[in-house]
């Protein structure tokens, strides 16, 4: 819920961070979307649009600040989006929800893997089961499994490592432990459903 609230808000930031650049344009265009938009907005307001800029600016480098203070994003990241938010270049906070999609795919990697469908997994997931209970239902080897998951993670991030951004043992270790969490025998964080509340009981 909390991406689509900054999703939401990029769109805002890029629009009004924009639109100095944009009124440098030769009048002679048509306004450009951003700007027809930052216009609308601002007139719907009852503001300039000078008021509305410094204003979703000012929102969007508070929020940086308080997904820095919650933890969720490091004061090195944060001081680059506070930067570009100031700069008005487009869409800040876009790179903290791709991040997010990027972690996302691991049940459907997991379902993939062992010939289940993702809603199957998520569903016995949510159910209190174990990656390595799914995997040992689906009558697969867990340490092939395992194995599988391992290579393809660190298949994709060999673009980061190519990149310069990660160094290969680095690549290499956190394949290591987004593999052995998608086949451990605990249950996964924020999966906890009917089964798990039994076995406490």
């Amino acid at each position: 819920m909390q991406k689509h609230r900054i999703t939401a808000l990029v769109a805002t930031v890029a629009v009004a961070g924009g639109g100095a650049a944009l009124a440098t344009a030769a009048p002679t265009k048509p306004a450009a979307p951003a700007k027809q938009f930052q216009s609308r907005l601002a007139s719907e307001l009852g503001v300039s649009q000078a008021k509305l800029a410094s204003a979703t600016k000012g929102s969007g480098v508070a929020t940086v600040e308080a997904l820095k203070a919650s933890g969720k994003i490091k004061p090195a990241r944060a001081a680059k989006l506070e930067q570009a938010i100031r700069a008005g270049r487009t869409a800040p906070f876009m790179r903290l929800g791709a991040a997010g999609a990027k972690r996302a795919p691991g049940v459907r990697l997991l379902a993939s893997v062992i010939g289940k469908t993702p809603k199957e997994v998520r569903a016995a997931l949510k159910d209190g089961a174990t990656p390595a209970r799914v995997i040992a239902d689906a009558g697969k080897d867990p340490a092939a499994v395992k194995r599988t998951i391992q290579a393809a993670i660190r298949a994709r991030l060999q673009k980061r490592v190519t990149a310069g951004k990660l160094t290969a043992a680095a690549a290499d270790a956190r394949a290591a432990k987004r593999a052995t969490r998608l086949t451990a025998d605990t249950a996964l964080k924020g999966a906890k459903g009917k089964r798990a509340a039994a076995d406490k009981g």
